[in-house]
């Protein structure tokens, strides 16, 4: 379940990349499966935070979708999708 801070926060986030950084938000993978994220905390023997689940529940971490140079322009690193946390 996404709370409702972290949906407002992506709802302005989303916002202003699509008028100022439109690749940004490309850049930007679809929600993880719930059981995805499950599968990633057992694997770390974690509990993710409620606001990281939240996160993946809306954009399951970043893709190098123009290459290297936007996720160094977008992000200093990159947001690692939750399958590959399990790695």
């Amino acid at each position: 379940m996404i709370d409702n801070r972290s949906a407002a926060l992506w709802d302005t986030l989303h916002s202003l990349l699509k008028v100022h950084a439109p690749d940004l938000l490309q850049a930007l993978r679809p929600s993880a499966l719930d059981n995805e994220i499950k599968k990633a905390e057992s694997a770390l023997g974690i509990q993710f935070p409620s606001e990281m689940r939240s996160a993946y529940l809306i954009h399951d971490g970043t893709c190098g979708h123009d290459g290297d140079r936007l996720q160094r322009k977008a992000f200093s690193r990159q947001v690692t999708p939750s399958h590959r946390l399990r790695e």
